[in-house]
């Protein structure tokens, strides 16, 4: 498992591979995959609505939050 990582610049420490390996001993390995594809692609249809909102907004959103925090030139 680590020269896989290596492969691909990601190291791991023994003691989280053997955890990781502990923790999917006795599961079924294409229902694991399948979870995590489905999860891969949430992140992947969801990421660009949220980088929408985020930079859709003209501003406002950053106004707000700013005056949340107490900064910004206005009166308190």
């Amino acid at each position: 498992m680590k020269d896989i990582l290596g492969s691909v610049g990601a190291e791991a420490k023994d003691a989280r591979i053997e955890l990781f390996l502990f923790e999917i001993k006795d599961k079924d390995l294409r229902l694991l995959l399948l979870s995590w594809h489905q999860c891969l692609l949430a992140v992947v249809l969801l990421l660009p609505l949220h980088l929408q909102v985020d930079n859709g907004g003209g501003g406002a959103p950053a106004a707000t939050e700013a005056k949340e925090r107490g900064e910004g030139g206005g009166k308190r």
